[in-house]
């Protein structure tokens, strides 16, 4: 299985796009607390990173989960370049929060169009 985005670690507080009450409604953070606990927390970078000791395990975890015989996810990087629009314009809050913040709130005081990520490349069955 190939989703198109990396994994969303963070429920959308803006548009509600991932529909969840908590970010542990979130498979992926769910899937993260089973196996580090609350340390793991700390490191969902390193999780959402298929390069990392972390991310290989996050990878088998979730496959045996959903019964998958391979899993792989788009980096943000490709994501971003796959859809064409600058980072600093577009909304990453469910995968960087930290990023999206400073860039939302330099664009509301320059008063630059910005955009939500167009969803329709994530498939949420698997997320």
């Amino acid at each position: 299985m190939r989703s198109a985005c990396p994994p969303i670690m963070y429920g959308c507080k803006f548009l509600n796009f991932s529909r969840s009450n908590s970010d542990m409604e979130l498979i992926a953070r769910r899937t993260v607390q089973e196996l580090e606990g609350d340390e793991g927390q700390t490191h969902l970078d390193e999780y959402a990173d298929a390069s990392t000791q972390r991310g290989q395990c996050f990878l088998k975890a979730i496959c045996q989960k959903l019964g998958f015989d391979s899993l792989g996810y788009q980096s943000l990087d490709g994501l971003l370049e796959a859809v064409g629009i600058d980072r600093d314009k577009i909304c990453t809050y469910c995968w960087t929060p930290s990023i999206f913040i400073f860039s939302f709130f330099s664009f509301l005081t320059l008063n630059t169009e910005y955009r939500v990520m167009p969803k329709i490349v994530v498939t949420y069955g698997i997320i």
